[in-house]
């Protein structure tokens, strides 16, 4: 419980935890072994730069593909444990083992990469056709909110670090908020022929980035979709990481972390939206990314007015109507912002009350089912 609350609560917006069990890190060693087809010490730098290309390839396709439910099996009593009494069986379920595994140094040629035809794909699908240059380019500057289809400014996403953090490695940076946290704003940029946004130069620049010591083999890194987060340059060590991303499916985590007691009445939405808002009112005093679900409740409320106010107050930026009714489609029908375009907005003036299942809306009304707590 007091882990949660301080990933929520805090500027940082990353807390670090133990493996339950020692073994879990030798069996995930030993996946990326199999994997592999030898034997090298992941601990030893030598051994790390014999890596190939085509070696670091495989090792990410079959984390994806071919050892999917074996990582599965080894992490996911891990998770279980960490989030037990906040976080339901039904969240835990069908998540996903990702590859977080980067090459080395390479000169890379990318003209006229603006002017290809490209059809928007989501940074989610788990199946992605990844090229040889997506393992030579850093991870971008951005916050998960946005790729997960505004669902949840509360995505739980788990990190592990395989291979050691050595200084000429390309490895994961945070940015801690400085005044509020909040959601950056974020520019259209093709990268690797894929249409990504990323937050904006001026951003990035005026943040103090740096590698987290507990960015380790041995500590399971947690942070959100709040979290500010991309990666120092491309170095001659190749980097392997695992990442699992959970997001809830009702806002009764909240309601567990902050010890918060059910007031909601069978088969009253209109009752409930308000009960809801009062609460989470309540705990924006603490986590201000909360907002988010505000301002979707608001919208749920059809207040479009206060939807608006509570948008504003979780976004450091200048918050048009227009950037407000992306966000808003986004959370209403689960759809990331590479996706969303005038057809999903105009859309959202003409079904309001409709929502997509496991979008951040459905997510709303989810918590209003089950006992009292």
């Amino acid at each position: 419980m007091k882990t949660f609350k301080n990933l929520l609560n805090s500027k940082n917006r990353y807390v670090s935890l133990n493996y339950s069990s020692s073994k879990t890190l030798n069996k995930l060693n030993s996946i990326v072994l199999k994997s592999l087809g030898r034997k090298i010490n992941l601990y030893d730098k030598k051994d790390l730069k014999t890596l190939t290309l085509n070696e670091i390839k495989k090792i990410d396709n079959d984390i994806r593909n071919k050892y999917q439910k074996n990582l599965i099996k080894i992490l996911k009593p891990e998770i279980k444990k960490i989030t037990k009494g906040i976080l339901s069986d039904e969240d835990l379920d069908g998540f996903h083992v990702g590859a977080q595994c980067k090459f080395k140094k390479k000169d890379l040629v990318r003209k006229n990469e603006k002017n290809k035809t490209i059809s928007p794909a989501s940074m989610t699908t788990v199946n992605k056709a990844l090229g040889n240059e997506f393992y030579n380019y850093p991870t971008v500057p951005h916050q998960d909110l946005y790729s997960v289809g505004f669902r949840s400014s509360s995505t739980f996403i788990f990190y592990f670090q395989i291979t050691p953090n050595y200084g000429d490695s390309c490895l994961m940076q945070i940015s801690k908020f400085k005044n509020k946290v909040g959601i950056y704003d974020v520019t259209k940029k093709y990268i690797l022929r894929n249409l990504n946004y990323v937050a904006k130069k001026k951003t990035v620049r005026n943040l103090n980035w740096k590698v987290p010591k507990d960015i380790r083999p041995g500590k399971i890194f947690l942070m959100d979709s709040i979290t500010m987060h991309k990666s120092n340059e491309i170095n001659q060590i190749p980097r392997i990481a695992l990442n699992i991303k959970i997001i809830p499916k009702s806002l009764n985590y909240i309601y567990k972390i902050y010890k918060i007691k059910k007031k909601f009445l069978k088969s009253n939405n209109f009752h409930n939206l308000n009960v809801l808002k009062n609460d989470l009112e309540k705990v924006s005093k603490y986590n201000n990314a909360i907002n988010f679900e505000l301002s979707m409740v608001n919208l749920l409320k059809n207040n479009i007015d206060e939807a608006m106010i509570k948008l504003r107050k979780v976004c450091l930026f200048n918050l048009n109507r227009l950037k407000a009714n992306k966000i808003f489609a986004g959370g209403l029908f689960k759809i990331a912002m590479e996706e969303l375009n005038s057809y999903h907005v105009s859309k959202l003036n003409r079904e309001k009350h409709k929502v997509i299942k496991y979008s951040c809306a459905h997510s709303i009304l989810n918590t209003f089912r089950g006992p009292q707590l």
